[in-house]
């Protein structure tokens, strides 16, 4: 960890240190390489904590339920952070440049895909991707059209 925060200080010395906004971004840039650090050291053991918790002590009759909305919620949240963290990339490889764009945080991905679906703003990339998710799920796209995402 102490190597990456060393690299990344390395790196950034090659912008314009005078800049105002500068130390905001080194500050943002580690926390973010903190932040992802830890969630892919302690997911994991979140998870498995989360089953056994689950399995060991929830009443008998509950725990497929609370298993099957444990992980609704965990893939919601994946999904967020997705749409948020890969708003670029999206925007420019899955959908028209008039189309809805990618990146409110409270939003899912497979929202997006249904508005633009929904537009026709789709690129091929982007149909590719929602006709593999209407595969998984049966007009998985359409139905996770969220017209109001800030109340996720």
């Amino acid at each position: 960890m102490l190597k990456i925060i060393q690299t990344t200080k390395a790196l950034l010395t090659r912008f314009n240190t005078d800049h105002p906004g500068f130390k905001g971004l080194l500050i943002n840039l580690l926390l973010a390489i903190v932040a992802k650090v830890l969630s892919l050291v302690l997911t994991p053991i979140s998870i498995a904590y989360a089953v056994i918790r689950v399995v060991v002590f929830a009443p008998r009759g509950t725990k497929i339920a609370l298993l099957s909305q444990y992980f609704l919620d965990m893939a919601i949240m994946i999904d967020m952070t997705g749409n948020s963290t890969c708003r670029y990339f999206f925007n420019d490889i899955l959908i028209k440049p008039n189309g809805y764009q990618f990146g409110k945080d409270v939003e899912t991905i497979s929202s997006v895909l249904g508005k633009n679906y929904e537009a026709n703003t789709l690129l091929f990339m982007g149909k590719g991707v929602s006709n593999t998710l209407d595969d998984i799920e049966k007009n998985h796209v359409i139905k996770s059209i969220n017209d109001n995402p800030e109340q996720y």
